[in-house]
């Protein structure tokens, strides 16, 4: 069975999580590959490192007294294009319910029914108003 990991209580750095769950993760996105195809989960600077136990995709980081090359910005610009798509999901997911945007005080095993509730919502407020 794979783990959930909205709620998780406390401060915990998604890196942390990630890394923690390494195992189930992989096999939740190899569930979703088809034949022949890699798929990959687009990443923050957050996640630098992580690739190589991941199957994500970072940007680069300017390194300091370096400049990134032309080749470098380019990926980093397209990466950031389709990242957006997730970043406003979000987004729209905090504006919409406050119990998202929020520290919440209730029932840890709730929590998950929660947020399912809401994305589902977001889901459809996006079919009806698109990002």
């Amino acid at each position: 069975m794979i783990k959930t990991y909205s709620g998780i209580p406390g401060a915990v750095h998604d890196v942390t999580i990630a890394t923690d769950n390494q195992t189930s993760l992989r096999e939740l996105i190899t569930r979703h590959q088809k034949v022949g195809e890699e798929l990959k989960v687009f990443a923050d600077k957050g996640f630098i490192g992580c690739e190589s136990y991941l199957p994500i995709m970072t940007p680069y980081k300017k390194k300091p007294n370096k400049d990134l090359t032309e080749v470098q910005m380019k990926y980093n610009k397209d990466l950031a294009n389709h990242r957006v798509i997730c970043e406003r999901w979000y987004g729209r997911l905090k504006s919409l319910f406050r119990i998202i945007a929020t520290e919440y005080h209730n029932d840890r095993e709730e929590y998950e029914f929660f947020f399912r509730l809401c994305a589902a919502l977001t889901n459809y407020h996006i079919l009806k108003h698109p990002l």
